[in-house]
């Protein structure tokens, strides 16, 4: 390591008049040290942001947004009981990323300023246009693996490696930032910047800037119950994703319950896949909500190549089982399920209530009925699908050669209500009515 001056101001005035060109900020030091070590970051002058003062703290505002300083430590953050409850997406990504020892050691503000974990990048004696602009990209000929599929270019084709940036993405997050011109607010889905033919610039941060915190929007949080984050990586523990996602569903009824209110014959809501149990959801809540109306439009819930017991089996679902269960017994809708013993991305015939565990005695829904892809598929064409495992899981909703007792388009545009056309109709012989789940707990309406 060459020598630098390090300084550690007890100001954001004195930070940043400190800082000129060459010169770095210093978090948790988890990844700038590191590369300093190695060359591939050599600042002249360090300025150390731990002491400054109110950058640690973790607000949680009236309105149902935060605040999170950027001084916060990554596992502080995580394991805050009032943040991870109700914005548990952003939980989880944090305590998927690093190990627990660096966990405790990162700040969030740290985590969005990580630099690429490219090989090539981390290696001062390889090309790298991203280090070294004009030097060439050695990755685009060499070793890709976990660098960009999506928005890279012929310069650089590195990533981002933040786990929590992903969630703060969904959510809209808003990056504070002051800097010698004064403050701003930049939007969360602006701050990193695609790699173009300056992959040098990775983020929209004006030179001196620095990251304040953190913002979620009020309307963050109405997502707690429906949002996730997903990375897969080849260990379980201190590994970068080689994918991740983060999805935030907005759940509401409203526009369900407005066309209740109208004069349609029917509102038929479709669930296909894991669309399943969102719709029970959904449904479950505008029916305790008492938005059906006993007068209005007959309402048909069509469950198509259903998921449910992907999230039903899950320790923490007791949600979804309560909502199952519910559901079950009313009189306020016809619920029935479609599946097929062909289709492999499916739970095929398994009554999703029952295998739940959470069947009441007075239970009604679903019908579950097979739409017998052998039967209603030609020879020519199940022979050329058989074996196209997703292809088959969406043939619910395109034509059969031979339609049975299930046709996507007869139920969705015929003339009858999903309750008038299976009236009367047996379920499935083959179904699946055995209790698997081995956690049956319901959380009461």
């Amino acid at each position: 390591m060459r020598q630098f001056d390090y300084i550690r101001p007890t100001s954001l005035a004195d930070a940043i008049a400190a800082w000129s060109p060459g010169a770095a900020y210093l978090g948790g030091g988890t990844n700038l040290v590191d590369l300093m070590k190695i060359g591939v970051q050599q600042p002249d002058r360090l300025i150390d942001l731990g002491r400054l003062p109110g950058l640690d703290r973790i607000e949680m505002r009236p309105d149902g947004g935060a605040r999170i300083g950027a001084l916060v430590r990554n596992a502080d953050l995580a394991h805050d009981p009032a943040f991870a409850a109700a914005f548990p997406v952003v939980a989880e990504a944090l305590l998927a990323g690093a190990s627990g020892q660096l966990r405790n050691m990162a700040t969030v503000g740290g985590n969005l300023m990580q630099r690429p974990r490219c090989a090539y990048f981390q290696d001062p004696h390889s090309a790298c246009n991203r280090r070294a602009p004009g030097a060439g990209c050695a990755a685009r000929g060499g070793e890709a693996s976990g660098l960009a599929v999506l928005g890279w270019s012929d310069s650089c084709i590195a990533t981002n490696p933040s786990d929590f940036g992903v969630a703060l993405a969904a959510l809209d997050a808003v990056v504070e930032v002051q800097g010698p011109d004064g403050g701003r607010e930049i939007p969360f889905a602006a701050f990193h910047r695609l790699p173009g033919d300056t992959p040098e610039i990775e983020t929209a941060l004006a030179p001196g800037e620095l990251i304040l915190a953190l913002c979620l929007p009020a309307g963050a949080a109405a997502f707690r119950d429906h949002a996730r984050y997903l990375k897969l990586r080849e260990r379980t523990s201190f590994a970068f994703a080689l994918v991740s996602a983060a999805a935030a569903l907005r759940m509401e009824g409203d526009r369900i319950a407005a066309a209740l209110a109208g004069e349609a014959d029917e509102v038929l809501v479709v669930g296909h896949s894991s669309g399943a149990h969102l719709a029970v959801s959904v449904l479950s809540a505008l029916i305790r909500a008492g938005r059906v109306p006993s007068d209005g439009p007959a309402l048909g819930l069509l469950t198509l190549g259903q998921v449910v017991p992907m999230l039903s089996f899950l320790p923490r679902a007791a949600r979804l089982r309560g909502d199952l269960r519910f559901l079950s017994t009313r009189d306020e809708l016809a619920w029935i399920d479609i599946s097929a013993p062909g289709d492999g991305c499916s739970f095929a015939l398994c009554d999703p209530v029952t295998v739940s565990g959470v069947a009441p005695e007075a239970k009604r829904w679903p019908l579950v009925i097979s739409a017998a892809f052998t039967q209603t598929l030609s020879p020519e064409r199940w022979k050329a699908l058989r074996w196209r495992f997703f292809r088959l899981h969406f043939q619910y909703l395109c034509a059969f050669d031979r339609p049975g007792d299930y046709d996507y388009f007869r139920v969705t545009a015929g003339p009858q209500t999903l309750a008038a056309r299976y009236d009367g109709r047996p379920a499935s012989k083959s179904r699946i009515e055995v209790a698997v789940s081995k956690y049956t707990s319901v959380q009461a309406a």
